[in-house]
Order: structure tokens, then sequence, then C-alpha cells
């Protein structure tokens, strides 16, 4: 026992320490990667909470579930999307590698907390953090992180989020036409028109994908998606509000 708690505690520290040739040797000398501490952490969770994805990955490889909870009730998956120390970086490398796995549920919810969504979205972020939880509210909903109506309890967010979704879908719906038009645009002379000669210019098809980030026709149904359940909690919020079938919920900055 004493021996199994000593290879725990030097897989954690070297978990934490990011190395991962020590991460390697010791899955070799048969260590449990999926041990857990004296807190109940597991190794997966600690890289998940640090995104260091390059280790995430390696601990994949070797054979660690990656949507496993450890003995705190915590899910990898979610330990990374409410992280708040990670560098931005890291932290959408992170979320990237291990949304990409069909063991990792998007929607796993911590003991108490909810789902990661509902976890950013449950009350206005301060400013230091505005833009990692923009960034990482984004990368859920694209990736498939459900938006179940009446989940998003605080208003300034869940309105927030509707008007940024509901901008997305018509900034690709806008991109959309002009590319069509790029591309079956021609003029009387049969010839093909200055704007779909611009299309097939490199440098443009960058500088547009830098400004307007081109969506995949799922993440649009996904985006589609969100705006319809908030739309519901709103509508609902309303009749509910003219008939005063229960209180307001109130929301209170952090």
């Amino acid at each position: 026992m004493a021996a199994r708690t000593t290879a725990t505690a030097a897989l954690h520290a070297a978990v934490t320490r990011g190395d991962l040739e020590a991460v390697a040797m010791l899955h070799a000398d048969d260590v449990d990667l999926e041990g857990l501490d004296a807190g109940g952490r597991s190794a997966m969770a600690l890289a998940a909470a640090r995104c260091d994805a390059a280790m995430v990955e390696q601990l994949y490889r070797l054979g660690v579930d990656p949507g496993r909870a450890d003995g705190t009730g915590a899910h990898p998956f979610f330990e990374a999307a409410t992280a708040t120390t990670p560098s931005l970086e890291a932290q959408a490398l992170t979320i990237e590698t291990m949304a990409s796995w069909r063991a990792v549920d998007l929607d796993c919810e911590n003991r108490d907390f909810g789902t990661a969504l509902e976890v950013l979205c449950a009350r206005p972020p301060p400013a230091h953090l505005q833009e990692r939880v923009g960034m990482v509210v984004r990368m859920l909903l694209l990736k498939g992180a459900m938006v179940y109506r009446g989940g998003l309890t605080c208003r300034p967010v869940r309105d927030e989020l509707h008007r940024r979704v509901r901008g997305w879908l018509a900034t690709q719906r806008g991109l959309d036409v002009w590319l069509a038009g790029c591309h079956h645009g021609l003029t009387a002379d049969f010839d093909a028109s200055p704007a779909r000669a611009l299309r097939n210019v490199p440098m443009v098809r960058r500088l547009v994908g830098a400004y307007v980030p081109m969506l995949s026709t799922a993440e649009c149904a996904r985006l589609r998606h969100a705006a319809y359940a908030i739309q519901d909690s709103i509508d609902d919020e309303a009749w509910h509000a003219e008939t005063h079938a229960f209180p307001h919920v109130a929301c209170y900055p952090m």
C-alpha cells in the first residue's frame, strides 16, 4: 500500500511538472496512471486543470480514461474548461484536444456545479476573465455543448450570449452570401467578376478568415440550437412574468 501511494505521488509530481518522460517511465514500471492521491485527485484531472495539452494527450494514449471523474467528482474536461490561470492558448488547445475524443462528455456535470457551460454563464465574469470566458463559451458551443431551456439563469449573461450567438450566425450568413456571389458572379461578357477573382487570391482568403472565421455546417447548427434554446428561455420568462407564475431569478456579480 505504501509503495502504491509513493508511486501515485511520483506520478502526480511528474504531471504537475509536465514531465512527459517521467510519466512514460512510470507507466513502463506498471504504475497505475488512474491512481488517486490523498485528496482524491487523478493525474488526468490535474493535467487538465493545468491545461497541459501534451500531458493530457500522453495520458490518454497510455490508456487513461479522459471521461472518468476523480474521487472529488471532478471531470477532467470540466477542469480544463473552467480553469482561470493557464494561458488562453494552452486552454484553447486542451479543450480542442479533449473535445475530439469520444470518451469525453462536453456536458459532464461536476458534483454540485452543473456543466462547464452553465458554470461559466452562472454570473457575469470579472473584467480580467471576460476574454477567457467568452473564448471558452464560444468553443464549447461550437464543439456541441448543449444549452438547455432554463439552464442559464443569469439574465445579463444569458441575454449577452443570445446577442452574440445571433451575431455569429448573422455574420456567417452574410459571409456565405458574399462567397456565393463571388463564386457565381459573372459579368455581362461571361467573364469572371472582379470579386470572384479576388476570392481566388490566397491573401484575400487568409484576411477574410482572420476577421470572420468560417464555420462548418455542424457548427452553425449547434449555434442555431443554442439560439433557439435561449430564445425559449426568454419567451418562457416573459410569459411567467406576465402571469406571475414564479419570482424572477436574481443574478449577482462575482
